[in-house]
């Protein structure tokens, strides 16, 4: 059975399936799925991390996939066993539907992939039904 890249995100994502390092940083999750309530504007989420490796992790870059994703952390090195969050703003504006989002997250760990953090955010469309639902 073939999956696209979509389905199989969403699948680690329901599985809880980490793809972090053993060591450097770990995150708690890598993919959030949300519902939007009727009217809401603005949705908050933390993606949670620690740093299990034993040395201090520089957080180097932090992208979002477009600019009704914002994310931000408290500061950006973390010593072994410290704990730390990145906190995503996701602005709903007009959008509708089912909406994929990212976060790229680079380190300075020896070796270490850019951590890809996801964000599923279904939104109702309005009870009237105007206009067609879909991504932006």
């Amino acid at each position: 059975m073939t999956r696209n890249p979509v389905q199989l995100a969403l699948l680690l994502c329901f599985l809880g399936v980490s793809t972090s390092p053993a060591e450097g940083l770990v995150w708690e999750r890598t993919c959030i799925r949300i519902t939007a309530q009727p009217g809401q504007r603005v949705i908050n989420v933390d993606f949670p991390f620690r740093n299990e490796g034993g040395r201090t992790v520089a957080l180097v870059s932090i992208e979002t996939s477009c600019r009704c994703l914002a994310a931000d952390v408290s500061r950006n090195t973390y010593n072994p066993g410290e704990r730390g969050v990145v906190v995503a703003a996701f602005s709903v504006g007009n959008q509708k539907g089912s909406q994929e989002k990212s976060i790229t997250v680079v380190t300075d760990e020896p070796d270490a992939k850019p951590v890809r953090l996801l964000l599923f955010v279904d939104i109702p469309g309005s009870p009237d039904g105007d206009g067609p639902a879909g991504k932006r």
